[in-house]
């Protein structure tokens, strides 16, 4: 049993300009399903719709059709609001989603609060811990510490709820590569541990390799390919998605 199915999701724009109206379509039968305890990646060049799906998968934005099933039931508004805290989501700016005014203890409690959650001061520890950051840090606030730590933050934040389904969008690019590594092995630790459903937006296929066991190749707003992670594509655009890496040593760019 899939905990999502996501089927012929569609999403358009419609821009109206004096007396012409144009229609954009973002999204176009965008249709797959998550395992329990996957990691699903989604590759695409900036543009593709990548960061609307995930959107959309978080009820920041509404689909203009299409259907999401979580656990076997119909994702509607209402269902929603009760599973809110089963699908959390990281982004990529992390210290834009975080209040500069709030210490860290806050953050880790707003999420709890808002769900009426359980919590204490061995919750918020164990939420550092998990993702390896100090117990001294409760008392800093997000502009005292790196970009690493703040990534992590935002991901202890996302997991407080205790979701079955996180979604990360772009969360490395703005990080070195150590950074990255760090951060994606911790992602993996996350999903064996807690058994978490992971969906990992991203434009970089290394990334993509390493995190998923399966990846969703998408191309101005459709899903043009579907491989696991040691397939070649077989779409014509998708290969050339997977040829733009570049070499790792310099001399061979």
């Amino acid at each position: 049993m899939n905990i999502l199915d996501v089927t012929a999701i569609n999403k358009t724009y419609t821009k109206q300009r004096w007396f012409k109206k144009s229609v954009h379509p973002v999204l176009k039968n965008v249709t797959f399903s998550l395992a329990p305890g996957e990691c699903i990646a989604i590759v695409g060049e900036s543009g593709s719709g990548k960061s609307t799906l995930a959107n959309i998968m978080l009820g920041i934005e509404s689909a203009t059709s299409g259907e999401m099933i979580f656990r076997e039931k119909t994702l509607t508004k209402s269902y929603y609001k009760q599973i809110r805290k089963e699908i959390q989501g990281v982004f990529q700016n992390s210290y834009a989603s975080l209040n500069p005014l709030q210490k860290v203890e806050d953050i880790l409690k707003e999420p709890l609060r808002n769900f009426d959650l359980p919590f204490n001061k061995s919750k918020l520890l164990y939420l550092l811990d998990i993702v390896g950051l100090e117990p001294s840090l409760l008392q800093h606030y997000p502009g005292e510490l790196s970009g690493g730590q703040q990534q992590r933050l935002a991901i202890a934040r996302a997991i407080a709820t205790e979701p079955s389904i996180l979604i990360l969008d772009e969360i490395t690019s703005n990080l070195d590569m150590v950074l990255q590594k760090k951060i994606l092995q911790l992602l993996q630790q996350l999903q064996q541990t807690q058994g978490l459903s992971l969906l990992f937006i991203t434009h970089d296929i290394q990334v993509a390799r390493f995190v998923a066991s399966r990846i969703l190749i998408m191309n101005e707003g459709e899903v043009i390919d579907q491989l696991s992670k040691y397939q070649e594509p077989s779409h014509s655009l998708a290969k050339q998605l997977f040829q733009a890496v570049l070499p790792s040593h310099p001399s061979k760019r």
